[in-house]
Formats: C-alpha cells, sequence, structure tokens
C-alpha cells in the first residue's frame, strides 16, 4: 500500500488504464505465438484484476513463456526467496 500511495497520480492513472481498458490477451493469438522472446508470467490464485486462469492461459499461447504462481500479490515483498530463485534462472536462462 505505500508504494501504490507514494506512486504519481498520473502514472498510477496510467497503469490503471491499460489494466483496465484493454483485454488481459490479446485477442489475435496468432500475433501472441510469434513472439520469440522469453517471457516470465506470475499469477497467483487472488488476484482481482487478472485470474490465475488468464495467466496461465497468456503462457501457454506464447512459445518461450515460463508460468510460476506465487502465493499472492504480496510474496514478492514477504517471503522474496521464491520468486526471486525462480527469476534468477529465468534471467540466467535468456540468451545474453
Amino acid at each position: 500500500m505505500r508504494d501504490v500511495a507514494s506512486i504519481d497520480p498520473r502514472v498510477a492513472r496510467a497503469i490503471l488504464t491499460g489494466l483496465l481498458a484493454e483485454p488481459p490477451i490479446p485477442e489475435d493469438a496468432a500475433s501472441l505465438a510469434r513472439l520469440a522472446v522469453p517471457v516470465l508470467v506470475i499469477g497467483h490464485r487472488n488476484d482481482p484484476l487478472h485470474a490465475l486462469a488468464d495467466a496461465r492461459d497468456l503462457a501457454s499461447r506464447l512459445p518461450n513463456a515460463t508460468l510460476v504462481e506465487a502465493s499472492s500479490i504480496a510474496e514478492y515483498r514477504m517471503r522474496p526467496t521464491t520468486l526471486a530463485a525462480h527469476l534468477r534462472r529465468f534471467l540466467a536462462a535468456v540468451p545474453g
């Protein structure tokens, strides 16, 4: 909550507009299939804006996606070791 309260209101508005104005996954599945870059998708079952099923669906549509299921939105803040390990493995596998 502290991070959200301290963000520039213009930035917060832009983020919320992006989150709420667009569908979570592009309608054109072919455009996702063409993305060759590695993608780390993190989701959790209690996300009020993006269902875990959306994260799973997105990861399944991207050819180089890695899906990580976090326990909550606060996991990285409260227990960072698990997600940090996933992030380190993901970044180590990204071609340099």
